[in-house]
């Protein structure tokens, strides 16, 4: 039962996002906000005892995971990785964020989730109010003239 409510609290927020995500200045992951709010609502549960944490810690960490894995790829977008570098910057996103994510449920705690917190609205900053990072790199002049080199190179 567990995973069902967790399923159904992404459900909801997620369309939720979706539904009000074309009113906002800015693109938002809808699906990223679900899982994300899903974990976050769930811990917030546990720490005020309204749900066991033994029932739901398990799904919290599953959910952590997406999320992680949600962040690598939000992150390629963003900063517009490529090619090696986009495998292994996401594999060092990826790696490093199931360990603390590991550690973060480990240690579930009202400091560990004011931390979490924190970096999920850094994160939702960067990736999606913030409209700079790849954008700018990709407009350089010269990546301009390097595009302008290759459509005229065969």
């Amino acid at each position: 039962m567990d995973i069902i409510i967790a399923l159904i609290l992404v459900a909801i927020i997620t369309i939720s996002v979706k539904a009000v995500s074309r009113f906002l200045p800015f693109s938002v992951c809808a699906i990223c906000m679900g899982v994300s709010g899903a974990w976050v609502l769930l811990s917030l549960a546990i720490l005020t005892g309204v749900v066991p944490s033994n029932l739901y810690l398990d799904v919290i960490t599953l959910l952590m995971g997406g999320t992680v894995v949600g962040i690598a790829y939000q992150a390629e977008k963003k900063f517009g990785w490529r090619g090696e570098k986009a495998f292994w910057s996401k594999f060092a996103v990826i790696v490093a964020g199931f360990y603390a994510a590991h550690v973060a449920v480990g240690g579930l705690s009202w400091t560990v989730f004011a931390i979490e917190l924190f970096v999920l609205v850094i994160l939702a900053y960067l990736f999606f109010i913030r409209q700079d990072g790849a954008n700018l790199k990709s407009h350089s002049a010269k990546v301009e003239k390097l595009e302008k080199e290759l459509e005229n190179c065969c």
